[in-house]
């Protein structure tokens, strides 16, 4: 069965998606100069209005894990929620994840 979004929380989570890459880009690039080859965030549909976040991040070289707790920081600014799951698909790529509520995004 297809969960059925609003044309809103559909605006909604393609800037929550845009603001996310933006701030996990620039805080990676420009504050702890990481090389970075990319950062995808993607956002599905889990239940009625609660969704499930996955931000991956191919990274070029290693990173310090209070790097990752900076990150997460960040992005409980945007998105209020307290379990995060971090997860290595493959060598040099992290992904980020949580699920969350539309109500608990705070942009």
């Amino acid at each position: 069965m297809a969960i059925s979004i609003s044309k809103d929380i559909q605006r909604k989570l393609s800037r929550l998606q845009q603001v996310i890459k933006s701030r996990v880009d620039n805080y990676l690039k420009n504050v702890e100069k990481i090389p970075l080859k990319y950062t995808k965030v993607s956002i599905n549909p889990i239940g009625n209005e609660v969704f499930a976040i996955h931000i991956k991040i191919y990274l070029l070289k290693p990173v310090r894990f209070s790097t990752l707790q900076e990150l997460i920081k960040i992005i409980n600014q945007i998105i209020k929620t307290s379990d995060w799951y971090v997860f290595a698909p493959h060598a040099n790529a992290i992904r980020i994840s949580t699920e969350f509520s539309i109500t608990q995004v705070t942009f």
